[in-house]
């Protein structure tokens, strides 16, 4: 499934969203690619209009946008590999966002990389063989 397909995180289907600087990069990597995002990242992108009030037009044009993206939602697979990452990261003392680790989760239950601007939060799941693409500076 990798070849056809790349998991986007909120900062990096945000990045899109706004034309930001930062979404060049990436966008060489979603050629040829389907773009999916999670449940979790869905939900993250559609808080904001609600938290910092935006109006009703900027407000349509992302759920334009987001709707036009499929969502990879939960069900027992998903959440039994939400616990084995979750578990194995607080086992060898890795961040565990429990929504980070549901983005991650996803892309190693699918085999898809995950295209994410966030290094520390998802950097240790290569460890489980998470295929990282990032163009966040490196960590020190």
């Amino acid at each position: 499934m990798s070849d056809k397909y790349i998991l986007l995180d909120s900062d990096v289907l945000s990045f899109l969203i706004k034309q930001d600087e930062l979404a060049k990069p990436y966008v060489p990597d979603l050629k040829g690619k389907i773009p999916l995002i999670t449940f979790q990242t869905r939900a993250e992108l559609l808080r904001l209009p609600i938290e910092r009030k935006w109006g009703p037009t900027r407000t349509a044009k992302m759920k334009e946008y987001l709707n036009n993206i499929p969502v990879i939602e939960s069900g027992p697979l998903l959440a039994q590999k939400w616990a084995d990452v979750r578990a194995w990261g607080r086992q060898h003392g890795r961040p565990v966002d429990g929504g980070d680790v549901g983005i991650g989760a996803a892309a190693l239950l699918y085999d898809i990389p995950l295209a994410t601007h966030n290094r520390r939060d998802f950097a240790w799941m290569t460890e489980l063989g998470l295929k990282l693409v990032c163009h966040a500076p490196e960590l020190e």
